[in-house]
């Protein structure tokens, strides 16, 4: 199955429509998804509002990959670290489930090994976030992505969602980008 794409303009939009040109558009935006690229714990996003255009014609190559990506973190995220969790206590902080960290992905076009990779929403259990970031780590790299999806720095872009609940690593919490100019 093919995740939907849940970004593609400067509002970093949690959902997509298309206009009348047929450009994706967007309708809203999640409250964990950052309005600006401020810098979290030292960490400045390379993607920013005004340096972002519209997904348009790379919509399904853009998803197509997000699920490949998927497929790499799920056994790595999901099936081992939050399968491990089950055996601490309900009442530990690392079993809240409206735990969310939420990372921004910066994915070689060459290989899809991960160029940079930062935290921009933390989600207030410092092994939780530090997990979600090894998580990518064990997985990359992804393999080669289409040339479709590259922004001119020949880089993937992606916001992605770490959830503790049964959402884990979704691809429908993956918000895919394409920059006008290298950051």
């Amino acid at each position: 199955m093919i995740a939907p794409l849940t970004a593609c303009t400067q509002e970093l939009p949690h959902t997509v429509h298309e206009d009348s040109a047929g450009a994706l558009a967007p309708t809203s935006r999640p409250a964990s998804l950052p309005v600006t690229g401020n810098a979290v714990n030292g960490y400045l996003p390379s993607v920013q509002p005004g340096n972002l255009r519209p997904i348009g014609n790379a919509a399904v190559p853009f998803a197509l990959y997000v699920n490949q990506i998927h497929s790499h973190l799920h056994p790595i995220f999901a099936d081992t670290f939050l399968a491990s969790l089950d055996r601490l206590p309900r009442s530990h902080p690392m079993n809240d489930l409206d735990l969310l960290a939420g990372l921004e992905l910066v994915i070689s076009g060459q290989d899809g090994s991960v160029v940079r990779r930062g935290l921009f929403h933390p989600s207030g259990v410092g092994a939780f976030d530090m997990n979600s970031l090894a998580a990518v780590d064990r997985a990359s790299p992804f393999g080669p992505p289409p040339a479709e999806i590259l922004s001119p720095d020949g880089n993937v872009y992606l916001y992605w969602e770490f959830r503790r609940d049964a959402m884990a690593c979704s691809p429908l919490y993956a918000h895919p980008f394409i920059l006008k100019a290298a950051p």
